[in-house]
């Protein structure tokens, strides 16, 4: 058998990327059309056989009928695929608002373990003496109350200098670390606990990692 050489190449480039939901809508309106379009033919063979008129007649009427029940089922159907994907896209945005939710947890839990790993480290004294240093000149009158975690009550003697007359409560509440105090004469509150800290990021994280949900 002869080739021709001139002849352009098969095109073996992958087809183009289709949406699935269109791709099924358009062969829902192709069947249906399909459909009409052999019943209506079907009835106009009939017709061809009528030798009267007055059956011709009769026959045009069932033909419009026919006609309007097609266009009746299509428009169902038409609804029906309508509500199913409005039901897929309420679930798959219930979908990504629970992985946002997972990831947000994930990343969050990551740094408190930093920040607790931080509190359990050498350099930690040091920065509970920093956030000291920077309350120090809101607290003047000497009622101030020093709020820490259990396991730092033995920076109570490095704090108690730098804040003057002070009491220490335990607050169970702190898990990662940091200490927050008050002053009732004053009205003052002061919150430098790794937990507040980290808690006061999640609505930044929400709003500058692009997981928005629209």
């Amino acid at each position: 058998m002869k080739t021709n050489p001139s002849a352009a190449p098969a095109d073996t480039s992958a087809p183009a990327t289709v949406n699935h939901e269109d791709f099924h809508v358009g062969k829902f309106y192709e069947a249906i059309n399909q459909y009409a379009s052999e019943q209506r033919q079907k009835i106009k063979q009939e017709i061809l056989d009528y030798k009267q008129k007055e059956l011709e007649k009769a026959t045009d009427q069932v033909l419009q009928e026919a006609y309007e029940m097609i266009q009746k089922e299509m428009a169902n159907m038409t609804a029906s695929i309508a509500r199913e994907m409005a039901k897929k896209e309420l679930e798959g945005r219930q979908a990504l608002l629970k992985r946002r939710k997972a990831i947000t947890e994930e990343v969050f839990n990551s740094a408190a373990k930093k920040l607790l790993d931080y509190a359990n480290g050498a350099e930690y004294p040091e920065y509970l003496k920093k956030c000291a240093l920077k309350m120090k000149p809101l607290f003047t009158v000497g009622d101030t109350v020093i709020y820490l975690r259990e396991e730092d009550k033995k920076y109570e003697d490095l704090l108690e200098p730098l804040f003057g007359r002070c009491i220490f409560r335990i607050d169970r509440k702190i898990r990662l670390g940091g200490f927050w105090a008050e002053s009732n004469t004053q009205g003052i509150v002061a919150d430098e606990t790794f937990d507040s800290l980290l808690e006061n990021q999640r609505k930044w994280f929400a709003e500058n990692t692009h997981m928005e949900i629209v």
